[in-house]
Order: C-alpha cells, then structure tokens, then sequence
C-alpha cells in the first residue's frame, strides 16, 4: 500500500499589541551641605547652610532635611568629653526660625524619625554613632515644586576648643518628602519619598567637612590698588596677619617670609598683638644682608621668632608689618630686569610666607604637637604686587552730599587721578583716558585740575581748553569718555615742563634724587540719567561702578 505524505497545518499568525509607553513621575529630593566660605578655628562658632531641592518631574509634599552632627569629634563618645561638632538653637530659612528637632543617638546607635512614617505608620529608624545627633529640620513649605528655587537652610554650630587639630569632622545629609506625591499622610499607598534610602546614615553621600584649623596667615601688600612704580622712592609695605584660635597658646612662632629676588628690603618692623591676644618675647631671626640691594635665597629670608602667643576673644593673634620697594633688577646669577625696559609691561610680584609653632593642646588626651607648619595657600605664592612703569589710581570722595547720606542722586564727586613713574622709566605723549559710567556728568561749572612733581619741580592749575575733552554721551550705553591730554598739558605751561616729558627719579643715570608723581582732580555730577539719554541703569546700580573705581581707566603713552 503506498504511503501518503501528512499535512502539517501552517501555525496561525502572532498577534503583537503595540504596549503603550508608561512615564513614572515623582518628586526627588535633593540636598547639597554647602560649609562655610571661611576656616573654622577650633572652639569657634561658626554658620553653615544645607540646600534643598526638587530634582523630579512632580510636586513633593513635606519638606524634610535630615542632617547628622559629628558631636562626638575624635575622643568623644560613651563617657567621654566630646571634642566635636554641636547645633546651637534652630535651623532658620531667611533669618526665620524653623522647625527642628535634636535626637541624640543612644548606646543602641538608632533613634526613631519624627516625622517620617513607614508602610505601615511606624516612625522610621535612623542609625548613627552613639554620641552623634540627628538633627532634623521641617521646611516652612507644604510642598516643593520642580521648578520652585532651592531653599538654603541655615543652621549655626559651635566647634569644641577640644576640637583634634588635622581631624576632619563630617557632617551627614539626606532630604525627603514626608508626605511623598501627595498631601495626604498615607504611606501605605503614597510613600515617604527619600533622597538616601539606607536607615544608615554613614552610608549617605551627601557629606561636608569641617578641617579645624588652629592658627592662619594672611600675607598682603598695603600698596595703593596692590600695584607700585618701581624703584626707590616708591617705598611699599608689607603686612603679615596672624589669627590664633581664642585661648590656645602657640609656643616657639616661626614667622618667616621668602622675599622675591625684586624687593630690596627697608626694615622697620612692626609687631602688633591683637586685641585680647597675649604675646612672650619677639626677636628677629634672620633679614637679608643689607637694606640696599636685593638677594636670592637662602639670603632672601626675613624671620621673626614669637616665644609664645595666645589667641583672644574673635581669634585674633598678632600683625606684623615692614617696608620695601621693588628695585630694577631681580637678584640672580644673570641679574635681569623686573619690568621689560623695552616694552614698559607690567609684571607680578609673588610673595610667599609661612609659619611654624609648637601646640600643647588643652586636651589632656592629645599629644603635644612640634613644628606645626601653616601657609596662607600651600604650594603657591600668598600676595601678588603688581610693578608698572607708570602707575594710576582712582580715588573718589563726596564733594556736595546734596541728598540722602552718602551716595544718592545729585551728589557732586570729587574724583582724583593719581599717577607715579617709576625711578628707571622715562614717558612722552602722555593721555589718560576715563570713562564714567551711565548716571555720571561732568559737573560743566569745574576745570579739571592737573598737579605735577617732578626732580623738584612742581606745577599745578587747570586744563587748558585744548588739552582734554568731554565726549558726547554714547547712544549705547549712556557711558561718557574724558581724555587728558598730560604731555599737551605739561608743553604748554612751560618751563622745566616744556618737553611734555615725565621722567623717574634715575633718570639720566645717577638721578637727581627727585621722583614723578602727578594728580588729576575732576568733578563730576551724580544724577539720574533720563531715557532721552538712553539710559538702561538705574540710579541706584551705579553703587558698584563707585566701588570698583579703577573701572574704565586707561593710560595712553
């Protein structure tokens, strides 16, 4: 019998429903610590802000913020003193006190939220070090939108002056919304929504830490806008600031300044303590050579030597200040000069200063701690002199307080121009030209004036007519540009000025002994500007032009 082929029926086709894309919205909450813009000396009180934000794409309700303090430092905990981190009073948003609540973690290591209700409408559980607090603050807002702005939380603490020098002290954070998408208190359906999700708060991300810092050096120059004509007659000072932790002593201060291969060094020292700051017996260790040359180190070194000093109330500690001037050449092997003679370019001055000390810490349990070292900024300079070959500032006072007090509209301003050469430089076809910015005349009624010394000559009086000019308002901007026309100037008043010429102290070589300094007096009205002027600044903005008054400044040579 022949055998036939079966038939396989064909499988009926697979039907796909194309799935519809689901999108989840959620609020997200986001905190950021941000720590105080300054150091924080040991035992001082000090402010620091956590920042609250809604990274979702929906409303959250009920605003939390949690933050762990470090109240137990490195020796504390269980019976022991602690030596860390602790609130004083509430958290405040925009000066305003806010809700907030301490809980100090027990032996158990946990403690119980206040606010924050699990699935079933238990208090959740924060776990933290013994010793440490919980602090958490409720936000002065029922809910937080994606695009509402962050909110700053403040909150003051106070450092322990038992406080471990060199430990970092961190604090812990994480936000939530303890009402989750909604405003109704229903966790079982609507949970609690959290930025960490650990009971652990070690494990949080979100960290900021505090370096407890015992002493600090601030090194500047006291030059007029931190910039000098160079040679001697321009002598400068520098000013070193020592601020100690209140009531810790120092012991065997070091305080030694490298001075640049530039600055020829002029002495009189100056220690100054601070007020409520105690100091022993000051001695001066080492200063270059002579007061009449530069030197390259070690020769460079200028250090004094404090027995001991103690830091008062506001931590303050001592000042100390000397003089100098930056000479034409830099002290090395193949003397160069310290501005380009060629070209006349400004050039940098970099100083650096340090110190070194012993501590005994009031803290019986840490060790006594030898040649503690500190930098203003470690690894680089901590002032910065500019050197000009010719050098200006912008001055500024209230001539005619016509209004309210201090700067208000229809003050008359007394600006004033000064300018130096420096001793090894030599200028004509000198101008100089400012800018007032929008909101500023020239009072029409006043002569710009124009003082000059030079090698013992002087001479002083108003601007010729030809010699400067007012340009009209610009359409653009409301700004108004002056030019001084200095050489003009000097031509046509004659004698020993007839050249126009300015030239330094060591010019010809050997000098004369004299020095080039010039002023330039100008009066300007301060009014509102009207839109027929173009004006698109207010008044009242102008305050930071009168701030920044080297501003729009130019000297043309």
């Amino acid at each position: 019998m022949e055998a036939k082929p079966s038939r396989v029926a064909a499988p009926a086709p697979l039907l796909l429903e194309e799935l519809e894309e689901i999108v989840l919205f959620n609020a997200v909450p986001d905190v950021t610590i941000v720590p105080p813009a300054d150091d924080v000396f040991i035992g001082e009180d000090f402010t620091f802000s956590v920042t609250f934000d809604n990274v979702g794409t929906t409303e959250g309700y009920g605003p939390i913020i949690d933050l762990i303090f470090p109240v137990n430092g490195a020796d504390g905990a269980g019976p022991a003193t602690n030596d860390g981190i602790d609130i004083i009073g509430s958290a405040t948003y925009l000066g305003t006190p806010v809700t907030t609540v301490q809980l100090t973690f027990g032996a158990s290591g946990e403690v119980d939220h206040p606010f924050l209700k699990d699935a079933l409408g238990n208090p959740m559980k924060v776990q933290g070090n013994p010793g440490d607090k919980l602090v958490v603050a409720q936000l002065p807002f029922g809910s937080f939108t994606p695009g509402q702005p962050p909110a700053s939380i403040q909150f003051s603490a106070d450092m322990s002056d038992l406080a471990d020098l060199g430990v970092s002290l961190d604090f812990k954070a994480r936000g939530s919304f303890m009402f989750g998408n909604d405003p109704l208190n229903n966790p079982s359906v609507d949970p609690v929504l959290l930025s960490e999700a650990s009971t652990n708060s070690s494990l949080w991300t979100e960290t900021g830490s505090i370096d407890p810092i015992l002493a600090k050096i601030t090194k500047q120059n006291l030059a007029p806008e931190s910039e000098t004509a160079t040679g001697p007659n321009f002598p400068r000072t520098y000013q070193m600031v020592i601020e100690i932790a209140e009531g810790q002593t120092l012991t065997d201060f070091n305080l030694t300044d490298l001075l640049p291969p530039e600055i020829v060094y002029l002495g009189n020292i100056v220690v100054t303590p601070g007020a409520g700051a105690t100091l022993g017996a000051v001695s001066v260790v080492s200063t270059p050579p002579d007061m009449t040359d530069t030197h390259a180190a070690p020769d460079n070194e200028l250090t004094l030597n404090i027995a001991s000093a103690t830091g008062g109330a506001g931590n303050t500690g001592f000042t100390v200040t000397f003089d100098f001037y930056v000479n034409q050449f830099k002290s090395t092997s193949a003397p160069t000069e310290a501005i380009d003679p060629a070209s006349g370019n400004d050039t940098q001055t970099l100083n650096e200063a340090f110190a070194t000390f012993d501590w005994d810490p009031i803290d019986g349990r840490d060790p006594l701690q030898n040649n503690v070292r500190i930098d203003e900024v470690v690894g680089s300079f901590d002032d910065m002199l500019q050197n000009k070959s010719i050098a200006v500032q912008k001055g500024l006072t209230i001539l005619t307080d016509n209004g309210a007090a201090g700067y208000s509209p229809g003050d008359v301003l007394l600006y004033t121009l000064e300018f130096q050469i420096s001793d090894y430089f030599g200028f004509e076809d000198v101008s100089i030209t400012d800018i007032l910015s929008d909101g500023l005349r020239l009072d029409g009624a006043f002569t710009p004036t124009l003082s000059v010394s030079e090698h013992g000559n002087s001479t002083s009086g108003g601007f010729a007519g030809a010699n400067y000019t007012v340009a009209p308002v610009s359409g653009l901007n409301g700004s108004q540009t002056l030019s001084f026309r200095i050489s003009d100037e000097l031509s046509s008043r004659g004698g020993s000025f007839a050249d126009g010429q300015l030239v330094g102290g060591a010019i010809p070589d050997g000098g004369t002994g004299g020095w080039t300094q010039a002023q330039i007096d100008q009066e300007k009205c301060f009014r509102i500007t009207s839109t027929a002027e173009n004006s698109t600044i207010a008044w009242w903005e102008q305050y930071p032009y009168l701030e920044d008054i080297g501003d729009g400044l130019n000297i043309l040579v």
